[in-house]
């Protein structure tokens, strides 16, 4: 939940538990594998499909022109 933008609070509502029991989970795991924050432990989850990220909808809908995505790809079609 973290990784999808939830909070301590919101983990913990879920579960049933404490805020304070929430957090304490996380820091154990984080501890185990010596991370130092977070963004770490959310890295370490989503490398590992123990979470999925889904783009948000706008993204997904927008589509970049391969020459604004690849500039290298217009100039060496135009040589």
């Amino acid at each position: 939940m973290i990784g999808e933008g939830g909070t301590t609070q919101d983990v913990a509502t879920v579960l049933a538990i404490s805020v304070k029991t929430a957090e304490t989970h996380r820091n154990n795991i984080m501890q185990k594998l010596g991370f130092h924050t977070v963004a770490e432990l959310v890295l370490y989850a989503v490398r590992n499909d123990i979470v999925h990220l889904a783009l948000p909808a706008s993204l997904l809908q927008t589509r970049i022109p391969l020459e604004a995505r690849f500039p290298q790809v217009q100039s060496a079609a135009s040589d």
